[in-house]
């Protein structure tokens, strides 16, 4: 158990805090270091078919599962208001392609290309620590963990990203100081930060 005093949610960070260009560019280094190192340890083209059956079994995760296939495959789509609907065509082949999504996020498909996955990993599941130009994170909240398609971490990361730079597009207040998230990159350099989340700790346990 850590105590993560002086630290703040990633979406805080993004949508409310000035831009911090070398902390940004270290908290983006550290979390494509973290999403390569665990898709990479475990995917299923790295590990034996015995312990991808093992991963595919233990983080079944079928409650949580289906709570995402529910509420972010469906009901995100569906229930939509004439409002939040504006420019956004629910149709045939909009379901079709949706529907591919939650086949493989519900492991029907693709299971040549599963990595132990976060589920939920998006900026609010992530903490930072700014100091000065120096940056920590640590990711939190694993409930959703699944052995999955790896772009579902990668997707729903970006995705914070993307709605924070809408956010700034739009906020009439500090435009000099406006985030560019998507130009922050996303891979792994050979500036890794330390990867300090206790979310894959059962990875280490997994028999060979």
């Amino acid at each position: 158990m850590e105590f993560l005093e002086g630290f703040l949610l990633l979406d805080e960070h993004l949508v409310c805090t000035k831009l911090t260009p070398n902390a940004d560019n270290q908290i983006a280094t550290q979390m494509g270091t973290f999403m390569a190192k665990t898709h990479l340890a475990t995917h299923s083209s790295k590990v034996s078919a015995d312990r991808a059956t093992y991963l595919t079994a233990e983080y079944e995760n079928r409650a949580l599962r289906d709570i995402q296939l529910e509420f972010v495959f469906t009901k995100a789509y569906e229930e939509t208001s004439e409002h939040t609907s504006t420019g956004f065509n629910v149709d045939d082949q909009f379901r079709s392609e949706i529907n591919a999504l939650k086949a493989r996020y519900n492991g029907e498909t693709g299971a040549n290309n599963f990595s132990l996955c976060h589920g939920d990993l998006h900026p609010g599941s992530v903490m930072v620590k700014i100091d000065e130009d120096d940056a920590q994170i640590r990711v939190i909240d694993p409930e959703f963990t699944v052995y999955g398609p790896p772009g579902l971490d990668v997707g729903s990361l970006l995705s914070g990203f993307i709605l924070a730079a809408v956010h700034h597009s739009y906020s009439d207040s500090d435009r000099k100081q406006r985030r560019k998230p998507l130009g922050r990159s996303m891979g792994v350099s050979s500036h890794h930060g330390t990867l300090t989340s206790q979310c894959y700790q059962k990875v280490a346990s997994v028999p060979n």
